[in-house]
């Protein structure tokens, strides 16, 4: 009975590069040198594609990022707020649970 580990062993021993088993060189240490820039450059084309079709599917809105709110009005100023609230707790200016903007003077509790 023969053991299929040797094979295992020969087979990946050949893709990792090591001269272990098997005679002469790697047929993929030629191409691995040229595959080295190939995995930064993809990321970067899906990054940037994945911007543009954000912008594309979005464009009303993308156009006034600064200046508007998108959405139809009815969650969007909350999260809105929200995201100012914890950059200014971020920034020590208050409290992150408790706020005296909300059912004055009393203040409410956010948690």
């Amino acid at each position: 009975m023969r053991c299929h580990d040797d094979e295992a062993s020969q087979y990946f021993g050949m893709l990792s590069g090591s001269k272990g088993t098997t005679t002469g060189s790697s047929p993929l240490t030629a191409a691995s040198s040229v595959r080295s820039a190939a995995p930064i450059a993809w990321a970067l084309v899906a990054l940037l594609g994945a911007g543009a079709l954000a912008v594309a599917l979005s464009w009303p809105g993308a156009a006034h990022l600064g200046t508007r709110v998108i959405g139809d009005g009815g969650d969007s100023p909350q999260f809105l707020w929200n995201l100012w609230w914890v950059h200014g707790w971020l920034e020590g200016r208050h409290g992150l649970f408790f706020t005296t903007l909300l059912l004055w003077p009393i203040g409410a509790n956010l948690a």
